[in-house]
């Protein structure tokens, strides 16, 4: 009997360890699909299709998913009088 306990406690305690790890990573696996998702999502229904950066005015191209110039560059050039 005691065999069997010596024995059997840690590959019982071993299985339920392995359970539990693929458990948690299918967990950990499936969140950051829907994290990855929602990202996307978010990105390509964004409510504001001009954004700013540095003074710079760009819209969301959904053809090709990038930022792209809403002006072209000769008219962000400051006119010298």
């Amino acid at each position: 009997m005691a065999v069997i306990l010596f024995l059997g406690v840690p590959i019982f305690l071993a299985v339920i360890f392995i359970s539990a790890t693929f458990y948690y990573r299918s967990k950990v696996i499936r969140c950051q699909e829907r994290l990855q998702r929602t990202w996307v999502e978010n990105m390509l229904s964004n409510k504001s299709p001009v954004q700013k950066v540095d003074g710079v005015e760009l819209f969301f191209d959904r053809k090709d998913n990038q930022f792209k110039l809403l002006k072209t560059p000769e008219e962000y050039k400051v006119k010298s009088p």
